[in-house]
């Protein structure tokens, strides 16, 4: 009898969680709150099961622990509670004609635990208590946040999110560090699979480009765990995307935003195409024919015979006004039963937004004596969007059987237009500067998974993911052109140098395969006390990535004649008018032509191949007590980069350099149950890390103006690191946690950038001796009402939020063995650049529930505030170069209004900070760096159909 019911309600649990049955008769209500008793407290049991076993009818709680089922009929009914791990509670109830009657129920005090429960849900992992729930209860040190906690916070991208998280910060806001280790150092994933980069500098895709509004949570793993790619120390980041509804959804947002230091200001950019609001040039800054017709960066004018002139857009900015950002998003999905046990499920989204940027700032290089190498002010404006589309489709076969098909589509552009003014020591005068790049990153990813559950019991569970991604970086028509100041205080054009002038071309290309495939089973089923435990886990699995990368640059520079005295392009020229100058009528007149740069570095391919095997053991030493984690990976890879030196022909093969390297990579972690509120975790591991298409080569590029030429090293080799974590975490009432984790990390030949001794200016990339990373992190997730004990219900509405990071990292560069020649960092021994000592994050919700109109509105208040980083080491007796703290607070304000309608308001970067870098010289702290990017204040609204 007892195993009918267990089959009864499964599939029971299974129908009502996914959206319920259909129900006609509309005479009355049933409602209450579902609880557990712990510890003499009554805590609220969220996704409990509630069925009346003689309609049928049912739902599932809450977060809250409540539930409603509407539309029952009069008479007496059996109201069944299951909760997972224990036999249905029945009670026996009557509901009379047109009654809402109100039934509260506390479930495990009374209730045996079942030999078998299994229950089919899909739970939706947006909540902040469903996951700090995953968290308590997971093998693995963990950590998570969720959809709904990101909108509290205001955050509207994946990057801007995993700064709320204890140890992530984001250095110029963009490259991510974990616990003061960088991009090399983090992995990111979409639904367990690796993503292809469109950043030629980087190998995590630029994670700005994730809304937030197609995530579900982001997982976030600071431990390794043998089932994953093994190159990260710092954390894998795993985006997980929202997927199909279980009702029908139909929803629609606009937004909109205004900057303090941008709106309606000046705004300065080349707009070339109709298409460029949308993020898209329209083909008008291709590489024009002409060029791209003529191989091996040999273009050049007059030599070729019936030369055409080959630009159609000219160089002089447009100057406007800076308009309000816009944003707007579209998502429907729905799910559809199939037969008793199979369903479909699909969901469709789409968005778009854009923003405006101006920046006024300075720029120096000093030397070890304080003397200005140049002394700039500069000036920005930025104008960027992003475009997103996704789709999910799921196919439920039966209660064993799943896979799903997801499509993910994101486009990205920058018109940007900068100009610097100032003084340059090299040319003993004042120059002018203006450069106008233009970016466009474009990311495909086409993934399918399955999950298939076999044997009884389902001891066997067999997951799989395939995907492909392609990704996209260019630079297009970027220009740049640089005047010299006169005696007379007028500008000419710079002649001396023929690269000053020049129009550039670039393209990085990035595919990527990735197969995973585990196997779980569970073996050694717990005593007779526990029966619905198993005493442990066994992980069979194998990964495969295969990376290939081209990278190509072309540029064209402007080759003025000095010889012609009666040249227009000679002597006093106006600057804010270069179309006035190099136009096709002078180009006729033969005052100037082109000739393009010779680099047979121009051009590379890279490709990564990793074959992967895993064996990793979950065990329980003591049933529900002491649970240790065994693993080891085996880890084939293959780096592989083929190109030439700047002194190569072109003619010339290939060079071609090889990281092959075979590894074993263990693991070791364990969870200490103290009781049912607290746990204890360790873990410890040996990860690696690897160079970089672009490092292993030595390829010399400029990154930016009047920055530092960078230049590869083809000696580089893989490092290693060994990790260390220890975690105490405290769950004293539900939706709440505190806790505490201390690490160590010691880096074996980490890879650093340094300057080398050179003519010019020279960055290159050497395995440094060793490293060493040690912190402490705190994590507090807090009810007010728990804290201060008052009758005021208001203060049972607000929710603290506070994490805390302290780190201790130390770098040691053996000066004297690099391969590269002489290093002359000022500091041997010095902190990791970009580690920040302290990090700290603080957050304050209120939620006010206005039941008379029904609104329910949240008031949140955000802080973060990053500690003294290095960003650049100093070099030839010159101090490090440090980003000052930075304060940030937002204030966000959401409303949802009935069912259907949401209002958000929100103000960002409220203290508005002069961000500034400084070098502190013996007599004197300098700033070499500095600028603020205003208040912006905006609003969006939503509407669910």
């Amino acid at each position: 009898m007892i195993r009918t019911m267990n089959k009864i309600i499964t599939l029971l649990s299974f129908l009502f969680v996914t959206g319920g049955l259909t129900v006609y008769a509309q005479t009355g209500s049933l409602a209450g709150t579902i609880t557990e008793e712990l510890d003499g407290k009554l805590i609220p049991v969220p996704f409990a099961n509630v069925v009346l076993m003689e309609t049928l009818q049912g739902t599932t709680t809450n977060f809250d622990g409540g539930y409603k089922i509407d539309g029952v009929k009069p008479g007496t009914y059996s109201l069944v509670v299951s909760f997972i791990g224990y036999k249905p509670d029945t009670t026996k109830i009557t509901v009379a004609d047109g009654e809402n009657k109100t039934v509260n129920k506390t479930v495990g005090k009374n209730m045996e635990m079942l030999e078998e429960f299994q229950i089919e849900a899909k739970v939706s992992r947006e909540s902040a208590n469903v996951l700090l729930m995953e968290q308590k209860n997971a093998t693995e040190i963990k950590q998570s946040i969720g959809a709904v906690e990101l909108e509290k916070k205001g955050v509207s991208d994946v990057a801007t999110g995993l700064t709320k998280v204890t140890g992530i910060s984001l250095v110029e806001g963009k490259s991510m560090f974990v616990r003061g280790l960088g991009d090399r150092y983090n992995l990111a994933t979409w639904n367990g699979a690796l993503l292809a980069s469109p950043n030629p500098d980087q190998k995590v895709i630029p994670l700005d480009l994730f809304p937030t509004d197609i995530v579900s949570n982001l997982a976030i793993d600071k431990v390794f765990s043998p089932r994953y790619f093994s190159d990260y120390a710092g954390a894998r980041i795993d985006i997980v995307s929202k997927d199909y509804p279980e009702e029908p959804l139909f929803k629609v947002e606009l937004g909109t935003s205004i900057n303090t230091r941008t709106t309606f200001q000046d705004f300065e950019g080349r707009r070339t195409g109709k298409y460029e609001y949308l993020g898209y040039d329209g083909g008008n800054r291709d590489l024009p024919n002409e060029i791209a017709s003529i191989s091996n960066n040999q273009y050049e004018t007059p030599r070729l015979e019936n030369t055409q002139y080959p630009y159609t857009t000219g160089l002089n900015n447009n100057v406007g006004k800076a308009m309000p950002a816009t944003s707007i998003g579209v998502s429907g999905g729905n799910y559809y039963k199939v037969g008793d046990e199979g369903g479909i499920g699909f969901l469709l989204l789409a968005n778009f937004d854009n923003k405006y940027q101006n920046k006024e700032g300075v720029d120096r290089v000093l030397k070890a004596d304080r003397a200005v190498m140049t002394d700039y002010k500069y000036k920005s404006s930025e104008y960027t969007t992003n475009t997103t589309t996704y789709g999910n489709l799921y196919f439920k076969l039966n209660k064993k059987h799943s896979i799903s098909l997801n499509g993910l589509f994101l486009n990205s552009s920058e018109n940007n237009a900068t100009s610097h003014s100032g003084y340059n020591n090299d040319q003993s005068r004042n120059l002018i500067t203006s450069r106008n790049p233009y970016f466009q990153d474009q990311m495909y990813n086409v993934q399918l998974v399955g999950k298939h559950k076999l044997l009884s019991r389902d001891k066997l569970i067999v997951t799989w993911n395939g995907s492909y991604s392609k990704a996209k970086n260019e630079e297009k028509d970027r220009n740049q052109l640089v005047w010299l100041q006169n005696d007379n205080q007028s500008y000419e054009f710079n002649t001396l140098d023929l690269a000053a002038n020049h129009r550039w071309w670039s393209q990085l290309d990035e595919n990527q395969t990735n197969f995973n495939a585990d196997v779980e089973y569970k073996f050694k089923y717990a005593s007779e006390e526990n029966n619905n435990s198993n005493q442990g886990r066994l992980y069979v699995g194998y990964n495969y990535l295969n990376k290939d990368r081209e990278f190509d640059w072309r540029q064209v520079n402007y080759r003025i004649d000095r010889t012609d005295s009666l040249s227009p392009l000679l002597g006093e020229v106006n600057y804010n008018n270069p179309d006035g100058y190099l136009n096709q009528p002078n180009y006729d007149g033969g005052y100037y032509d082109f000739k393009e740069q010779s680099d047979p570095s121009s051009n590379y391919f890279g490709n990564l191949n990793i074959m992967a095997g895993y064996v990793n053991v979950d065990y329980y030493l003591v049933p529900d007590k002491l649970q240790l984690m065994v693993g080891v990976r085996v880890e084939k890879s293959k780096q592989m980069i083929r190109y030439k030196k700047l002194g190569d022909r072109y003619s010339d093969p290939f060079r071609v350099n090889i990281i092959d390297t075979l590894n074993f990579l263990p693991s070791l972690g364990g969870k200490y149950v103290v009781n049912k509120t607290s746990n204890i975790r360790f873990a410890f591991s040996q990860t690696m890390s690897r160079p970089m298409f672009r490092e292993m080569a030595p390829i010399q590029y400029l990154p930016y103006f009047g920055g530092v030429q960078e230049q590869g090293n083809e000696n580089l080799k893989n490092g290693y690191i060994y990790n260390g974590d220890i975690k105490y975490e405290w769950f004293p009432n539900y939706g709440e946690m505190i806790a505490v984790t201390v690490f160590g990390k010691y880096l074996n030949k980490p890879i650093e950038r340094i300057r080398m001794e050179a003519a010019t200016p020279l960055a290159t990339y050497i395995n440094t001796d060793k490293a060493y990373v040690a912190g402490i992190e705190l994590e507090v997730t807090k009810n007010l009402g728990n804290i201060i004990k008052v009758d005021s219900g208001w203060v049972k509405n607000v929710l603290i939020g506070f994490n805390a990071s302290y780190l201790y990292s130390q770098i040691i560069i053996d000066t004297t063995n690099s391969t590269q020649g002489n290093i002359n960092v000022t500091n041997v021994n010095r902190q990791l650049q970009g580690a920040s000592p302290f990090l700290l994050n603080a957050d304050l919700t209120y939620r006010q529930n206005w039941k008379d109109v029904k609104v329910v509105s949240d008031f949140t208040l955000s802080y973060n505030l990053s500690g003294k980083r290095i960003t650049e080491a100093g070099v030839f007796g010159l101090p490090d170069i440090y980003e000052r703290p930075v304060n940030t607070l937002n204030f966000i304000w959401k409303n949802r209004i009935k069912e259907n309608f949401t209002v958000d308001f929100k103000v960002y970067n409220i203290l508005d900070p002069n961000i500034q870098k400084i070098q502190e010289f013996s007599d004197k702290t300098e700033v070499v760096s500095s600028y603020q990017l205003g208040m912006t204040f905006a609003v969006k609204l939503g509407y669910t159909f």
